[in-house]
This record gives C-alpha cells, sequence and structure tokens, in this order.
C-alpha cells in the first residue's frame, strides 16, 4: 500500500481515507477485532463508537504516536484504554513510500473478551488433562493388575514345582 499525505488528508493511492469507515468496518466483520487509522496521533477513521453511539473520531492518542509509531515502531499494549474501556492492542505505523511515519493503526481486542476467550480456553485445557490423566491411570491401573496377576500365577507355579508337582507347564501367556 502506499501512503502518502495530501493537504493534510492521509491517502491510500488516490483514496482519502477518514470521511469513510468501510475498510476499518470490513476489517472488523471479518476478525471481530476493533480498528482505528490515526494521521499523526489524531483518530480519523475507526470502529470503536462512544456512548451514544458515534464513532470515536477526532480523538488523540499522542502519546502512543510519540513513543512508538512516529519512529517508525510497532507495539503490543495490553492495558490500552480507549473511551474508559481496556483493550489489547497493536498499533502498527503507516509510512510512506519514502519511509516516513504519517500516521499509525490500531488492531485490538476489548480486554473483557480476551480474558473470557483465555478463561474457556483454560477450562477446556483442565478437561482434557483431567481426562488424559483419566486414561493413564486406567492404563496403570490395568498394567499393575496384568503384572499382579503374572506375578500370583508365577508364584502358584514355583510353589508346585517347590512341591515336587512337575505336571503343569508355565501358561503360555506368561511367556510371550
Amino acid at each position: 500500500l502506499g501512503f502518502s499525505m495530501n493537504n493534510g488528508r492521509l491517502m491510500i493511492g488516490d483514496e482519502a481515507v477518514g470521511s469513510d469507515s468501510s475498510i476499518v468496518d470490513h476489517l472488523k466483520d471479518i476478525t471481530g477485532a476493533e480498528y482505528t487509522i490515526f494521521v499523526g496521533g489524531k483518530r480519523i477513521c475507526t470502529t470503536i463508537k462512544d456512548d451514544t453511539g458515534q464513532r470515536y473520531i477526532n480523538t488523540y492518542n499522542n502519546d502512543i504516536w510519540n513513543e512508538y509509531a512516529r519512529v517508525g515502531k510497532s507495539c503490543y499494549l495490553q492495558d490500552v484504554e480507549i473511551n474508559g474501556n481496556e483493550y489489547w492492542g497493536y498499533y502498527l505505523p503507516l509510512r510512506t513510500q519514502e519511509g516516513f511515519s504519517v500516521g499509525m493503526v490500531f488492531a485490538g481486542m476489548p480486554s473483557q473478551s480476551i480474558s473470557v476467550t483465555i478463561r474457556n480456553m483454560e477450562i477446556k485445557m483442565a478437561v482434557i488433562m483431567i481426562f488424559i490423566s483419566v486414561i493413564a491411570i486406567c492404563a496403570v491401573i490395568y498394567a499393575v493388575r496384568k503384572l499382579l496377576r503374572m506375578q500370583t500365577t508365577i508364584t502358584n507355579y514355583m510353589m508346585e514345582i517347590d512341591r515336587g508337582e512337575f505336571a503343569h507347564e508355565m501358561p503360555k501367556w506368561i511367556i510371550s
């Protein structure tokens, strides 16, 4: 993608970004994540909405812009606060073809939804671990019983030999 600035507007190719939110809306439809496009530290296009349902634009995130994106660095944060809500998010600088940072893109998920997902994964992993443990315990019990049966059969066979009873043979299931 070729990003550029034209009269203070962020351009992708020949298209101005900002007034049309279809790009970020399409990404959100595909992934479920929230997206924001910034010019410098100013939100110009976003899927995030305020309490009245309006898009949360013309607000600033100068801290991230100044610390990371302006100097060409991306960052992943687990404690991003946007409009009073916590997000886990990734910021990626938008650069011109010449390599100058002109803005940034945010992609993130509400912390609460990620916490629920992590909790659900932990529960699934615990159930799987319990299931595997039960199978392992059953396998150990089976093996111990088989070994004890073999030991008892061998002991009885040895006692018969000790009494001088040589008519019996060692069972083939023990030998094989």
